[in-house]
């Protein structure tokens, strides 16, 4: 049972012997009390919720001013921690134990239509590896790159750029930066658009190929190095600046701008043994290890997974 502190009724009670303005709080911490056990991902981010609106009342002067609400939020934040941690293993713990059974998951894919992506491009060897691991993965997974030519690899770099690109226009100027943050942000988008593709609009169409960009394979390389430096950039400054607990919309859209990128002459893709796989990130991870991947590399909105040597199953 959680403590009183992230229940509803604990935070009503504080609500109604303090004249202290809620915030979304109360909704927060009923939205994570009704979260089922098993819904790892649901209650990881309930959780996270509560955290963020207990941190933006604990920065607000009347709830500094009174020790007992102050005291209270300072809990509810312990709390949340311990929970948060705790949720993790178990979801972890969930993920080791469904890929140890060495059989098919009773919420596993029946057919590798429902596992596949309709834009996913394959090579022979993708299908084979797709056709042998889908019923190991539970439906909430699914493949969203396969195969990918070198000309497929080049509009990647354009993808990932205009990603860059969308976050960073809408957050370097927003009223939830701070001076010196929005200074920060302003000062990598001039870096940024030295080099852009002819068009932009890549992110949003998202289809390989379109739209179609006249730069050169060297200038696009160059793109890409370029690009390379600002993720490692702006992912540790983003860590450090806490931006995904900022009240800002397209928190989505900074996660894959901070996915990291291969040149396009070094990446596996190209090979057909590569794939991206989507869903509880952690958990493909575990799966596809189990499976005989070689790698299996935890990006912000996917797990990229490579089977060099082919795949394993369980015996």
């Amino acid at each position: 049972m959680d403590a009183k502190e992230l229940t509803e009724r604990g935070w009503k009670d504080v609500l109604k012997d303090n004249d202290v303005q809620d915030i979304g709080l109360q909704r927060a911490l009923a939205t994570y009390e009704k979260t089922p056990e098993e819904k790892y991902d649901d209650r990881l981010k309930a959780i996270n919720q509560v955290v963020v609106l207990a941190g933006k009342l604990n920065r607000n002067n009347d709830v500094r001013a009174n020790d007992e609400v102050s005291d209270y939020i300072y809990d509810v934040v312990s709390e949340a921690a311990k929970v948060r941690t705790a949720i993790e293993k178990a979801k972890k713990d969930a993920a080791k134990e469904e890929a140890a059974g060495g059989g098919n998951p009773p919420d596993g894919h029946t057919s590798r239509n429902s596992f596949v992506a309709a834009q996913v491009k394959e090579l022979p060897i993708t299908t084979k590896i797709i056709n042998q691991i889908f019923p190991y993965f539970p439906r909430k997974y699914k493949v969203i790159s396969g195969w990918l030519s070198a000309g497929d690899l080049y509009w990647k770099v354009n993808y990932h750029w205009d990603a860059m690109r969308v976050w960073l226009e809408y957050a370097k100027d927003n009223d939830q930066m701070s001076e010196d943050e929005q200074k920060k942000l302003n000062d990598i988008y001039k870096v940024l658009m030295s080099n852009p593709p002819s068009q932009t609009g890549h992110f949003k169409v998202n289809k390989i190929g379109e739209p179609a960009d006249s730069s050169s394979e060297s200038k696009i390389e160059q793109r890409c190095t370029t690009l390379q430096k600002i993720k490692a950039d702006l992912t540790s400054y983003s860590q450090k600046q806490k931006f995904l607990d900022k009240n800002m919309a397209q928190k989505n859209v900074l996660q894959y701008a901070l996915n990291p990128l291969a040149l396009p002459k070094q990446s596996n893709h190209v090979y057909g043994w590569a794939l991206d796989i989507a869903g509880d990130i952690p958990g493909a991870a575990t799966i596809a290890k189990s499976l005989g991947a070689t790698l299996a590399f935890k990006e912000f909105t996917h797990c990229h997974c490579e089977f060099k040597n082919g795949v394993k199953l369980p015996s």
